[in-house]
């Protein structure tokens, strides 16, 4: 901003001025704090008023002098969450990120996957502290959202201990830390099959933060709006690119489809040899040994060299959520548009709402990520250090191994010097033996001049005009 000023109106400004009138044109914007913080239960019952079923909380903190502040503000809407019943797959990613406006809160979020997996974002919230008070609360809201779920794992013990072993010869302390783990929370082996999803990593999440980047500088109501506004947006664009597909399958799943299919075996029957190991495949129960298939609900290597060899086609083998027609009922609903906040519905008899308490911690404040226990263990791993326990040392003089350069016996000694320069040293010859001894020098006290004590002289001051201190100013300096 200050280059921009400097460059467009060729006026020099500080960085401090280039603040101050970001702050003044953001109020004048879109307001104040408190104003914003005000608006909150206006802004909860325009939303129910222009999406009825929709799923809004707002939760205050009361104070000692009669006054409420924020605590958390919950919101889903109808559509989105019809949307992600009818075609989307039961599969929800949770997460949380900081906001960086003048209230350090936390947006808490959940976000799934549609048929062509895509983020499809469900639920959001602002909360003041992020803990497992707050994170309950959440999910609760959440599950009364969706209808709740039943979770169960499947456990394959034949490969999974095997594959624990092989760990544990290759790194005991990794083998360490995860076998004190729950492997219900990142072993395929005990996913729930028929769920269509074997991801483990949570890169969707990271998706829907980057959208939300920009947002999370602002204060509460404009973040909330922008959210609102980019899913609604969001809802109709992607409608609107899944009525022209010409495919049954979603983009993103037959061009996966098509990279499994130049590895095909090639093999007839239904049991497939995939190196030394061997898979039983069974296509009216779309199962393979080897669980991916059932797992990811799409054919895996092993299970499209059985289709292929009797010539028929793999999408048809694709299960129901990656069709296009799961795809268009995820996104056959909408958000409706609201009203300017000047048109809102005021809600009389409740406290107004005020800005949360700053918190702050004790002590100075941490800038560094927080390693996890794991990272901390296995730091050493990563750095790029020499360690030269097991390097023999080798003398740079005899070049021999033993020693260092400081206890060599090759060492040449080192010739007295006797600290004058070489063009004053005297001839060997005028030089008499070292144990003469020399005649000692005579010091001659120095008389100092005896010092006048007295008053001090002052020089008058002259008076100097106004105009003339400038260039009193500039002389003082090239004197100086």
């Amino acid at each position: 901003m200050k280059a921009l000023v400097s460059k467009r109106y060729n006026i020099n400004v500080s960085v401090r001025q280039c603040r101050n009138a970001k702050t003044l044109a953001l109020f004048e914007v879109e307001g104040s704090l408190k104003e914003h913080y005000a608006k909150l239960w206006d802004y909860t019952a325009e939303i129910k008023r222009a999406n009825p079923g929709s799923h809004v909380e707002v939760f205050l903190e009361p104070q000692p002098d009669n006054t409420v502040v924020f605590d958390r503000f919950y919101v889903s809407f109808k559509g989105v969450v019809d949307g992600w019943l009818d075609g989307c797959r039961k599969v929800i990613r949770v997460d949380g990120c900081f906001l960086k406006g003048v209230c350090r809160e936390e947006l808490l979020s959940a976000v799934g996957r549609d048929a062509n997996n895509n983020i499809y974002p469900l639920a959001w919230a602002v909360v003041n502290v992020e803990n497992k008070r707050t994170w309950k609360w959440f999910l609760d809201n959440l599950m009364e959202d969706i209808g709740g779920g039943e979770w169960s794992w499947h456990y394959n013990p034949l490969r999974w201990p095997q594959a624990m072993n092989e760990i544990k010869s290759l790194e005991s302390r990794v083998y360490d830390y995860l076998i004190e783990k729950d492997p219900r929370f990142w072993s395929k082996a005990f996913f729930r099959e028929g769920m269509d999803c074997d991801a483990v990593e949570n890169r969707v999440y990271e998706s829907f933060n980057s959208v939300v980047l920009n947002a999370r500088r602002k204060p509460l109501i404009t973040m909330l709006e922008d959210i609102r506004c980019w899913a609604m947006q969001r809802l109709w664009m992607e409608k609107q690119n899944g009525l022209s597909w010409d495919l049954d399958i979603c983009p993103s799943i037959r061009r996966e489809i098509e990279d499994l299919e130049e590895l095909q075996s090639g093999y007839k029957e239904f049991e497939v040899f995939s190196r030394n190991e061997r898979y039983a495949i069974d296509l009216n129960q779309r199962a393979c040994g080897c669980k991916s298939w059932q797992l990811a609900g799409i054919p895996c290597v092993h299970a499209i060299s059985a289709i292929s060899s009797l010539n028929l086609d793999v999408e048809a083998f694709v299960s129901n959520p990656y069709t296009k027609a799961s795809f268009l009922s995820s996104y056959e609903y909408n958000i409706h548009p609201l009203n300017d906040s000047s048109e809102w519905p005021h809600v009389e008899g409740l406290h107004t709402t005020l800005p949360p308490l700053k918190r702050r911690l004790h002590g100075r404040p941490c800038v560094k990520r927080k390693r996890d226990q794991a990272e901390r263990e296995l730091s050493w791993h990563t750095r790029h250090t020499v360690l030269r326990a097991d390097i023999p040392l080798r003398c740079t003089i005899c070049h021999q191994t033993g020693h260092k350069k400081a206890t060599c016996p090759s060492k040449p000694t080192p010739t007295p010097t006797t600290g004058c320069p070489s063009h004053l040293t005297p001839d060997s010859s005028t030089v008499g033996p070292s144990h003469v001894k020399k005649a000692p020098v005579k010091k001659v006290p120095v008389k100092k001049a005896p010092v006048k004590k007295g008053p001090m002289k002052r020089c008058p001051m002259k008076k100097v005009s106004l105009n003339d201190v400038g260039r009193v100013r500039k002389f003082s300096k090239r004197i100086t």
